[in-house]
């Protein structure tokens, strides 16, 4: 299916690994304009997008720091004069799977700062240059943030503020013709998901009806089909992309 992304500007945070680069080797392939937006080096991905002929810009840019986000996405307009698309895929789950009376302060703030003030920081940055070319933002929240498991009660109350927020914005930005949608994805193989040492490549298999994790490029799939105009009319919608974990408990 041609997605009609030819031209387009497509900017993504977390661009250097899993679902976003996944993201924004499909987005290249389909003819966009990629920026990426990364706290680690995402200059490898762009040399792949080169190498498929494509055009992309890396940029360091940590998504806590309004200031610096703002800054970045003044570079991304200024060298593609727009952007048309908006892919929040940076996130943090925090470096130990506690219960809430063990988390401390420090692992709170690193988990919701990244996937909520993130979030917030990136959209409001790119919002005066979407409203411009009636674009589309793409939220990547989690399965989690539908459904609650112990030790992970605080990613998946970033997420489900992901959730939330995308549906109040798609409700504000609606008028400015701003597509809002946020992405649930499942259990996917990709260097986010911390495997215990020693554990199976499908461990998370079991939580899903189709007995397998799901794979980034599957995630990046449905995040690229609502960046096309053949989603032209969903907005405020979450889409589940979990392989069936939870259609059961």
């Amino acid at each position: 299916m041609n997605l009609e992304l030819e031209g387009k500007v497509i900017a993504i945070t977390g661009g250097a690994s899993g679902i976003g680069r996944a993201s924004a080797l499909g987005a290249a392939r389909e003819g966009a304009k990629i920026a990426l937006i990364d706290r680690t080096d995402a200059a490898s991905v762009a040399e792949e997008i080169a190498d498929l002929g494509g055009e992309a810009l890396a940029l360091g840019c940590d998504i806590r720091d309004a200031v610096t986000v703002g800054a970045t996405m003044a570079g991304i307009v200024e060298r593609f004069g727009g952007v048309d698309v908006l892919v929040n895929c940076a996130g943090a789950s925090g470096k130990d799977r506690k219960p809430v009376l063990e988390t401390s302060d420090e692992t709170w703030d690193a988990i919701i700062d990244t996937n909520m003030r993130g979030t917030f920081n990136v959209c409001r940055a790119a919002l005066p240059a979407l409203r411009e070319r009636r674009g589309t933002i793409i939220n990547i929240a989690s399965e989690l943030g539908l459904l609650g498991i112990a030790n992970l009660t605080v990613y998946g109350a970033s997420k489900a503020g992901v959730i939330n927020f995308t549906r109040g914005l798609a409700v504000e930005e609606g008028e400015y013709g701003v597509r809002v949608n946020c992405v649930c994805p499942g259990p996917v193989d990709t260097p986010f998901v911390h495997h215990k040492p020693g554990a199976p490549r499908n461990a998370p298999a079991a939580a899903t009806i189709m007995g397998r994790m799901g794979e980034a490029e599957e995630i990046a799939d449905v995040i690229l089909f609502l960046a096309s105009p053949r989603a032209s009319y969903i907005t405020g919608s979450i889409v589940v992309a979990d392989g069936g974990a939870t259609a059961h408990c």
